[in-house]
């Protein structure tokens, strides 16, 4: 049976502001085609479930890369968007492991969202593996461990920096900071410059920074199921 991965992304399309954003296209597209090369199936879920899109600035200059493009025009991607799987709907039996996307709308809808955390501690505690990018790394900072205290409490642990959010000009209207709340949950927070690479593994919890760190996460994933 081949290996199957569920994607969380965002279900947000809208922002205080009244801009449009959702989830941020190169992390979940490099991924994906990653996968679906090396013969992984991978199933969308969002917490609403349903119809959720792609942040627009995520899918123009400078950011649309090659895999983006594809995944754009690959039918059975954009079906799965179409009809995301409601967070509260799925059976992490189907699954080897989670990965919790990026893009803005993830820090209202990811953290803090009960059916979500125990989503994620269900894979935890089923030894299956955990991974998230950028903006999704802020859905682990609520999860435990069987002794009761943080998962992500001493492990390495990355995601986009308060730096990265300050360049794009996020903070004003973002309800928290992903650096802020996996500090605050006592990972021990590795970052690179903005938008350089950075992938971190803590046994079976990988998480990477931003956009750029996506290709190589997808090989940690892949290689860890």
């Amino acid at each position: 049976m081949a290996s199957r991965i569920l994607a969380i992304v965002t279900s947000v399309t809208d922002l205080p502001d009244g801009n449009p954003t959702g989830f941020w296209l190169q992390e979940l597209a490099a991924p994906y085609c990653s996968w679906r090369d090396q013969g992984i199936d991978v199933d969308i879920a969002s917490p609403a479930g349903g119809p959720v899109q792609p942040d627009p600035l995520s899918c123009d200059d400078p950011w649309l890369l090659d895999e983006g493009e594809r995944f754009l025009g690959d039918d059975i991607a954009m079906a799965k968007l179409g009809s995301s799987i409601a967070v509260k709907d799925v059976s992490v039996e189907k699954y080897d492991a989670i990965f919790l996307v990026g893009g803005v709308g993830a820090a209202f809808d990811f953290y803090p969202n009960s059916d979500l955390t125990a989503l994620i501690t269900e894979f935890y505690r089923s030894q299956k593996l955990i991974s998230a990018i950028c903006t999704g790394s802020i859905a682990l900072s609520d999860v435990m461990d069987s002794a009761g205290g943080k998962m992500i409490a001493g492990r390495a642990i990355t995601g986009i920096s308060n730096a990265e959010n300050q360049q794009f000009h996020d903070q004003p209207i973002l309800p928290v900071l992903t650096e802020t709340a996996l500090r605050e949950a006592g990972a021990q927070f590795v970052k690179a410059p903005p938008w350089e690479a950075c992938v971190q593994m803590s046994g079976r919890v990988v998480t990477g920074q931003n956009p750029a760190s996506a290709p190589e996460l997808a090989r940690e994933v892949s290689n860890g199921i």
